[in-house]
């Protein structure tokens, strides 16, 4: 599913989750491209990789109806794109995401 969001590295981002008709065997397609970044894209029929975009998807759709339900209660308690979130992983964690 194509996603027009600017991501971390100024470029957008996007994937997609593919079954080859017919037969068993699966295979995923994950770019990204504009911004600075190096346009590239990787195929790959490694399960765990199909696995985890299927669950980033599902993710990513039931995210959309949460934050479409409960905007305004989620943007109080953790600020305008979740910054109070980031922020704590960021300075109380001193991770770098």
């Amino acid at each position: 599913m194509p996603c027009n969001k600017m991501g971390r590295w100024g470029c957008q981002k996007g994937n997609s989750v593919c079954d080859v008709r017919g037969g068993s065997r699966r295979t995923a397609l994950l770019g990204g491209f504009g911004g600075e970044a190096k346009h590239a894209a990787l195929e790959t029929s490694q399960p765990a990789i199909i696995e985890m975009l299927k669950t980033a998807f599902y993710h990513d759709v039931i995210m959309q109806h949460i934050e479409r339900d409960f905007a305004d209660e989620l943007s109080e308690r953790y600020g305008e794109k979740y910054h109070k979130i980031i922020d704590y992983y960021n300075k109380e964690k001193g991770w770098n995401i």
